[in-house]
């Protein structure tokens, strides 16, 4: 099913021989940045004698093959039949344009480009990760039953003192270990992509293959009430780890993250839990295998 876009304006006939398919950008204010290969046809909505005396009305014709969500576009974008714009109601042709010349340089960049700037390469799974939420959640009701509704009662009944402790561990206890165990964990991490490693996939086989150091890698985990945290790094400040019984297996150091940041908010992550496998879970996983290697070998290179 095709979506008819209406140019705005008229293209006279002045202009010769028109192309019959192109690339075109579309102002992302008026039709969400919809781009994409186009087939350009005669517009059959215009009278002959408006054709004959102002040009060739031009309609863009997006098939199904560009990528435009037709719910977002047909409700802005699609011409109905009988309408005409308001140059053609009011018998004045818009000014001479060259085709092409009207589309910003930058959308049709971007139009050729073949990945996004932010590029996933490592996801832990949509399970685990809302799994881990709910766990944490559950703690933390946990910690406040026993520890404000029972210990408290515990104490107000004059009960044995062995008896108050063990309640209040019932609270203290799962919540130390689940903050602890789980802290690390990472369930999502973006790398920031260069415009030319955009372009193909070769190129970013090439970018993946020699990777630089300062490359910014955005790493996602959750806070201790199942928050997400992104914590914006480089690939030279992440090291290779074994720590928490092996469940920190990457970290950097956060001292000078620490020192500028308030002392109300949360401490800089440092320790992230990297799960191998999980990359699997997306189809840029194979970038993050490169990175983590390039990580191994630097880390050997100083021992």
């Amino acid at each position: 099913m095709n979506i008819h876009l209406k140019l705005t304006g008229f293209l006279p006939r002045t202009h010769g021989a028109i192309p019959t398919r192109g690339r075109i950008a579309i102002s992302p204010a008026s039709f969400g940045a919809i781009r994409g290969f186009v087939i350009f046809k005669p517009s059959t909505t215009t009278s002959p004698a408006m054709r004959q005396r102002s040009g060739t009305r031009w309609q863009v014709v997006l098939g199904e093959q560009t990528g435009i969500f037709p719910s977002r576009a047909a409700s802005s974008a699609t011409e109905k039949p009988g309408s005409s714009s308001s140059s053609a109601s009011s018998g004045k042709t818009a000014p001479d344009t060259k085709p092409g010349t009207s589309a910003n340089p930058a959308l049709v960049r971007a139009a050729r480009l073949a990945f996004p700037e932010r590029l996933v390469i490592y996801h832990a799974g949509t399970g685990k990760t809302t799994f881990l939420a709910c766990l944490k959640l559950t703690t933390i009701f946990v910690f406040v039953f026993f520890g404000l509704i029972v210990t408290p009662s515990y104490l107000a009944a004059g009960e044995p003192a062995h008896k108050t402790a063990a309640v209040a561990l019932c609270a203290v206890v799962p919540f130390i270990y689940v903050a602890y165990t789980t802290t690390p964990f990472v369930t999502a991490i973006h790398l920031n992509l260069p415009t030319f490693a955009r372009t193909s996939a070769e190129m970013l086989k090439r970018f993946a293959a020699n990777v630089p150091p300062t490359t910014r890698l955005d790493i996602q985990s959750m806070s201790l009430i199942g928050k997400p945290r992104t914590s914006s790094t480089t690939v030279a400040d992440l090291r290779p780890s074994n720590k928490r019984f092996g469940m920190v297996n990457y970290e950097r150091d956060t001292k000078v993250l620490n020192k500028v940041r308030k002392w109300w908010r949360f401490r800089a992550v440092g320790k992230f839990n990297v799960q191998k496998g999980n990359e699997g879970n997306v189809k840029m996983g194979w970038v993050w295998k490169e990175i983590s290697k390039s990580i191994a070998m630097k880390a050997e290179k100083k021992q």
